[in-house]
């Protein structure tokens, strides 16, 4: 951890930039000082924390300034991946604060600078996430944080239900060139899964996994899942892994919506199940625990989903965003993993893959769902399983070994 001030290079001009926003936003001059950086160098975002001197009461007594790091930041590059995990990572956090600002679904956002890249947000204090519970020794507590966890995103996610348009207004207010169109983005994730499958089956039939014909019919079930979600339609994380979200024994918030969408929430829901995809710490969960899990999830989305209590088309719904993920998860790691096997953070990349096969079998078969997509799901566990005899199976969190 670094420390800056407001007279240090390279900082100065970012935090002068951030003092003048926040006394326009608080409708008072207020000076920032005690600047501490919270990343390391090398991390593709700037956050520093700063003091804020004469405050009115009732203000922030200190605030979060998060800068985007972009070797060439420009707002309207509409191609740069920088440009567009900045903006959705604005609109999240704006987006949450403005649909329920007593919900604390994440940090309050105070505001936003399009020209030169950064945000500031409530300063939540010493970040304390999901990674510690996990890998501690305490079942009780690592399940008393995964529901919250799972409570959390069922809220988020009721509370977003029907804000499509809302969204969109504000993804149009911020940057224009970056707007979302909500039905358009739902469509294009669906046609990128398909596009995903179709490089997967040459990959699949090349290592001798045949891929029938007949297996388009399911494939478009899942896709007509993604693209027309309907009452399952809401704001989703897209990446809600452990060290993402803020916790503490009194709360639990979302931070970092750098894949934040609107989308299928049940994406969200089934991310224990299918064992964190998208994160450096994932370990298996048990099945107990994850069936809790949903119930909590489940309970919350009922206020305002009448699909969710329909249990057929909840079930069939969750196995749809199962098979979503494994799709994703084939698609990013398969190819690598058939060369050599890596690590990534505290799992193997072929224990990752043979995990979620695993689990997209027992979630699809216990449901008597996709039985097509599964017989080449398991096809194609034997293969990896003869090809890598020697991995270790994907292994249990700490806290519930």
């Amino acid at each position: 951890m670094t420390v800056a001030t407001t007279s240090d290079e390279p900082y100065a001009v970012l935090i002068s930039a951030a003092q003048t926003l926040l006394s326009a936003t608080l409708t008072t001059p207020v000076r920032l000082s005690r600047a501490e950086r919270l990343t390391d160098e090398d991390r593709r975002n700037v956050v520093l924390r700063c003091m804020v001197n004469d405050a009115p009461y009732g203000q922030p007594a200190s605030v979060i300034i998060k800068q985007v790091v972009s070797e060439q930041y420009h707002p309207d590059d509409t191609d740069s991946w920088d440009v567009q995990r900045f903006f959705r990572d604005w609109a999240g956090a704006q987006f949450l604060t403005m649909i329920a600002p007593q919900a604390a679904h994440g940090p309050r956002f105070y505001a936003g600078d399009r020209a030169q890249g950064f945000v500031m947000l409530e300063d939540l204090g010493t970040h304390h996430s999901l990674v510690e519970p996990l890998l501690g020794t305490d079942a009780a507590y690592a399940e008393q944080a995964l529901g919250s966890f799972a409570r959390r995103l069922g809220q988020m996610h009721a509370a977003t239900i029907g804000a499509a348009d809302r969204f969109e207004q504000l993804t149009h207010a911020i940057n224009p060139s970056q707007a979302v169109h909500v039905p358009a983005a739902c469509l294009k994730q669906a046609n990128d899964m398909r596009t995903q499958m179709e490089q997967l089956r040459g990959l699949l039939e090349s290592i001798g996994v045949p891929v029938a014909a007949h297996i388009t019919t399911e494939l478009d079930q899942i896709c007509a899942s993604v693209a027309h979600p309907g009452d399952f339609l809401a704001y989703v994380h897209g990446d809600p892994c452990p060290d993402n979200i803020f916790f503490s024994m009194d709360r639990l918030l979302l931070i970092d919506f750098e894949f934040g969408h609107f989308g299928h929430a049940l994406r969200d829901a089934v991310y224990g199940r299918m064992f964190f995809p998208t994160c450096w710490c994932a370990n298996q969960i048990p099945m107990a625990v994850v069936e809790r899990m949903e119930q909590q999830y489940r309970a919350e989305l009922l206020h305002v989903c009448p699909a969710a209590h329909d249990d057929h088309v909840f079930s069939t719904e969750l196995v749809r965003m199962c098979g979503f993920w494994l799709i994703g998860t084939l698609g990013w790691h398969l190819a690598g993993a058939l060369q050599e096997d890596t690590t990534w953070g505290i799992a193997t990349i072929r224990s990752r893959l043979i995990g979620r096969l695993h689990a997209f079998l027992a979630t699809a078969s216990a449901y008597n769902q996709l039985p097509t997509f599964c017989a080449l799901v398991y096809a194609l566990l034997e293969q990896l399983q003869k090809r890598w005899p020697d991995t270790a199976p994907f292994a249990v969190y700490p806290a519930f070994r």
